[in-house]
């Protein structure tokens, strides 16, 4: 609505302007992709985002950011279908009256797996680097017990499942795989095992550290204590009608913190249609500076928008040039 728009907007002392940008001229292009996913339909999102990915790396973007499990869908559109093992330890969590529940397995992917490599070709050809964000499966190893035993004391199913993100770097090398640290549990429970550790990349720009969505509520000091350059974010985020959270309440606590990185959040959206959709907290995406400032942003709540912003580099990099 128009109304969400309106509340959601960045506050004008908040943005920065063009001759603040212009006084660092040794700066990086970035792009966050906010764009719609369509659960289960993994080759749909593959050849959608493979196409935004080029127009952003066309557009002089060094670093993409795409939304969280964007490649195979975090949830449906309409919010009604999630992911779920199918075993009574994780049924338990699911919220029966809202969602139709799916097994993931068939639909996950191996971190190694040819998803991945598509991904590892197209950095290598645009020369780029990517966060690549999806559910991954890891095989379990076979337990020689009964049924009734495995289901009692091994309740992660034939595969654990995984809220990832690989970064590819310019070169196409698979540089890094984070995994979600901070599930959301309303959602999460029933399908995901949560991460055990944050995760940096050193890059030509600076440091680089990768987070997902509900990550944002713990993940912040332990990146400023590893004292990161910047936070690659990948978000698929759901709140009340006319949220502030990332126009006002996140830039305050980035602010209170000082947390001494930029973040490039991608947070996903869904298409335009007629009849509103009974969920809100998709569209909206903020790129903040290391002071908690915002850098880049969109009111677009629909359909797809890439979002540029220049980034200064790290400034132990500059002297070393």
């Amino acid at each position: 609505s128009e109304d969400n728009k309106m509340a959601t907007a960045p506050t004008v002392e908040n943005e920065l302007n063009d001759a603040e940008l212009k006084q660092d001229l040794d700066t990086v292009k970035v792009a966050s992709i906010q764009a719609p996913s369509i659960l289960m339909d993994t080759k749909a999102n593959i050849a959608s985002f493979t196409a935004l990915i080029k127009e952003a790396a066309q557009n002089g973007a060094k670093f993409i950011v795409l939304p969280e499990a964007a490649i195979t869908g975090y949830a449906s559109q309409d919010f009604k279908h999630s992911w779920c093992i199918p075993i009574k330890d994780r049924m338990k969590h699911l919220d029966k009256k809202t969602f139709t529940a799916h097994d993931p397995e068939p639909y996950a992917e191996y971190k190694d797996g040819e998803m991945v490599q598509h991904f590892q070709r197209l950095c290598k050809q645009l020369q780029v680097y990517l966060t690549v964000s999806y559910v991954e499966k890891v095989d379990c190893p076979a337990v020689s017990v009964s049924q009734e035993h495995q289901n009692k004391f091994f309740p992660d199913y034939k595969c654990k499942f995984y809220n990832t993100i690989t970064l590819i770097n310019p070169a196409g090398e698979a540089v890094s795989h984070y995994r979600k640290t901070n599930l959301w549990p309303y959602y999460d429970y029933p399908w995901a095992t949560p991460g055990k550790q944050l995760v940096t990349v050193d890059t030509e720009y600076g440091k680089v550290g990768l987070g997902v969505c509900y990550d944002v509520h713990k993940i912040l000091d332990g990146y400023k204590e590893l004292k990161i350059w910047t936070l690659l974010y990948c978000i698929a985020w759901v709140d009340d009608a006319n949220s502030i959270w990332f126009s006002q309440e996140l830039p305050m606590i980035l602010k209170e913190k000082e947390i001494g990185y930029n973040i490039i959040g991608c947070n996903w959206s869904v298409p335009t249609r007629k009849e509103k959709y009974g969920w809100y907290g998709y569209g909206n995406s903020h790129l903040y500076t290391d002071n908690g400032r915002i850098l880049a942003s969109t009111n677009e709540l629909y359909d797809n928008k890439i979002i540029y912003a220049d980034v200064p580099v790290e400034k132990r990099q500059k002297s070393q040039k």
